[in-house]
């Protein structure tokens, strides 16, 4: 045995590096994840703008952040309004 070569226990609180017991390449199972989950954040990406878009050109939803911005203003800058 070398002197750099220790045959004992790790401490407690020591970690040891190892290496990874495969290389890093997927497995044939997981081939596909990757395309999978791009899709999925993509439909959920576009859902949420769709969903986005047909709230904010609605006419009530408009009025009210017009009215909230306004009030927002006059909060924070009390001469703004008159």
């Amino acid at each position: 045995m070398r002197n750099d070569q220790v045959d004992h226990e790790p401490e407690i609180g020591v970690v040891e590096i190892t290496e990874p017991e495969q290389s890093g390449r997927a497995s044939r199972d997981e081939r596909g994840m990757t395309t999978a989950e791009y899709a999925v954040g993509t439909i959920a990406a576009v859902s949420f703008a769709g969903v986005l878009i047909s709230v904010l050109t609605n006419k009530d939803v408009l009025d009210l952040l017009l009215k909230l911005i306004i009030f927002l203003l006059k909060l924070f800058w009390p001469g703004l309004g008159a």
